[in-house]
């Protein structure tokens, strides 16, 4: 695990009603850090950082990280970019707020671009994410794009949605999270598995009803599409991976 120093006088500023350590713990998240390394950089129990975590999202009234940032990010526009964890590189895209990418502890990376790009006719806004998988049994190595709340409101009504894609000829998968199961299987996701054809376009066409939860993590949780909190995709293949997605639709 690769360890990140803090420096806990660097506030964004105190928080009424916190107390000293859940203040302490909530500039950590907003500096991105990891619920496991804020563990180990205050020298407490995970299960602790997590009872902290709950008592922050309950006087701050959010439910999840996500809402937690999208809050801060209104109240503080001179707040730092986010680091390894959270880095925002989408501001004016029609469906997506902000795109956050995760690595994992064994080794796996992802990187990624967001570009206009001409793939095919006509130009599209393009998602490229490249980088290495260790093990498909702990996809950490994730992007997760966090939708605008007129296109998130949208994603509660879908039946389906598509995508068209280009990838390395290995296989990927696309999910959708809900707050269920992000608060109760700790980042389990429903998913689907799609296979690339190296250098070809293909669209991919997704009923909800054909999304299958991952459950490697916690307790499986139902699926409430009235909960989507976010899209994400990720490669399912060992080894190097590199995946170009565009002309993202929602269909109710």
């Amino acid at each position: 695990m690769t360890l990140k120093t803090i420096n806990n006088n660097d506030s964004i500023g105190k928080t009424p009603d916190l107390t000293p350590r859940e203040q302490e713990i909530l500039n950590m998240i907003l500096s991105g850090i990891v619920p496991k390394e804020i563990a180990f950089n205050l020298k407490i129990s995970y299960d602790t950082v997590l009872y902290h975590q709950r008592n922050l999202y309950r006087k701050l009234e959010v439910q999840s990280i996500q809402e937690l940032f999208v809050k801060y990010l209104k109240q503080n526009e001179s707040l730092p970019a986010m680091s390894r964890k959270l880095k925002s590189n989408v501001t004016d895209d029609c469906y997506f707020a902000r795109i956050e990418k995760t690595n994992d502890d064994f080794g796996s990376e992802i990187f990624f671009k967001v570009e206009d790009e001409i793939i095919a006719e006509p130009s599209k806004r393009t998602y490229a994410f490249f980088g290495h998988l260790v093990s498909k049994h702990r996809c950490y190595a994730t992007i997760f794009m966090i939708p605008h709340p007129p296109i998130l409101a949208a994603m509660k009504k879908i039946k389906s949605f598509s995508f068209s894609a280009m990838g390395d000829g290995s296989s990927f998968g696309v999910m959708l999270l809900t707050n269920d199961t992000m608060q109760e299987g700790e980042y389990n996701n429903y998913h689907y598995l799609f296979k690339t054809e190296k250098g070809v376009i293909s669209e991919y066409n997704v009923n909800l009803d054909d999304l299958v939860q991952f459950t490697t993590w916690g307790k499986q949780v139902p699926f409430i599409k009235d909960n989507i909190m976010e899209l994400g995709f990720f490669p399912h293949s060992f080894g190097d991976f590199e995946l170009k997605v565009w002309d993202i639709k929602f269909i109710e």
